[in-house]
C-alpha cells in the first residue's frame, strides 16, 4: 500500500521557523488516515472451514485469516475412520485457496492417547504424522496454530 505524503521540513531556529498551518496539519491528519484505513482493509478477520476426509464426527479443521497470518484451529473432534497405523502420513483436510502457506508449515497435533504433528502443504493437503501409531480407529485428534500464507 502506498501512501501518497509529502513530508514538511520542520525548522525551529533563530533564523527562522516552519509556520503551524491547516494545511500542514491536514496533510499529517490525512497521511494518518491512510495508514489507518489501509491497516483497516488488512486486518479485518476472514474465516474458513477445511475440507475434511475420511473423517467420522462433526468435528471440522476451521482458521481464520488476518493479513498473510493464518490461524488454525478444530471445532469438536474428528475422529480417525481407520486405525492411526493406516492413517500416519496421510491427507486428513484441505485449506482452500487463498488461505494456503506460503511454504510448507508445520503444527503440532494431539491424539487420544499421543501426539505428533500435522504438515499443510502449499498445494493445502494437511497430512498427519504421529509418534504413537496404536491409536485405534474412532480416536479422536486435536490440531491448531498459525503459519504465514
Amino acid at each position: 500500500m502506498a501512501i501518497n505524503y509529502k513530508k514538511t521540513a520542520w525548522n525551529d531556529n533563530a533564523s527562522g521557523y516552519t509556520p503551524i498551518t491547516p494545511t500542514r496539519l491536514n496533510n499529517i491528519e490525512n497521511a494518518l488516515k491512510s495508514v489507518c484505513d489501509g491497516w483497516d482493509s488488512v486486518s479485518q478477520p476472514t474465516a474458513f472451514a477445511c475440507a475434511m476426509h475420511n473423517c467420522t464426527s462433526s468435528g471440522v479443521l476451521k482458521g481464520y485469516k488476518v493479513g498473510r497470518l493464518v490461524t488454525l484451529y478444530m471445532t469438536g473432534i474428528p475422529a480417525l475412520s481407520a486405525d492411526l497405523a493406516a492413517w500416519n502420513g496421510r491427507q486428513v483436510a484441505t485449506v482452500p485457496a487463498g488461505y494456503r502457506p506460503a511454504a510448507e508449515a508445520w503444527l503440532p497435533a494431539s491424539f487420544d492417547r499421543g501426539g505428533g504433528y500435522v504438515t499443510i502443504a502449499t498445494n493445502g493437503a494437511v497430512t498427519i504424522h504421529a509418534r504413537d501409531v496404536a491409536l485405534p480407529k474412532g480416536y479422536g485428534f486435536a490440531v491448531g496454530g498459525p503459519y504465514v500464507s
